[in-house]
């Protein structure tokens, strides 16, 4: 499928964690959920610190997200969702969150209070 090609091609990028009470979780991203694009472009074409960014704005605006779900990986079918997050903090200058590579994984280590 093409969603398994775009996960062998590093084009996806998969939530290993979500916090609870933000926007994510209110909008139903779940652990396991692969990240297509965001506002339409291609996560594959970003940076992480780039990706995260493209996620922060003015508070109380929003974004949209397409996401596969894990159990739906592999469909033939290759059924996405498009989900809406409401921004609750800023980024500017580099602050925001910070992160860290662990092997092929991006763990973050600071993140901006709740707003």
């Amino acid at each position: 499928t093409a969603a398994l090609a775009d996960l062998a091609k590093g084009r996806l990028y998969k939530i290993t964690h979500v916090i609870p009470n933000r926007s994510a979780v209110v909008a139903g991203l779940k652990v396991g959920d692969y990240v297509r694009t965001v506002q339409g472009s291609g996560f594959h074409r970003l940076s992480f610190g780039e990706a995260a960014q493209s996620m922060y704005g003015a508070i109380g605006s929003s974004f949209d997200i397409e996401v596969i779900r894990e159990e739906n990986l592999g469909d033939t079918r290759d059924e996405t969702e498009w989900l809406r997050l409401k921004r609750g903090a800023t980024y500017r200058k580099g602050l925001g969150f910070k992160y860290r590579w662990a092997g092929e994984s991006a763990l973050v280590s600071a993140l901006p209070p709740h707003q």
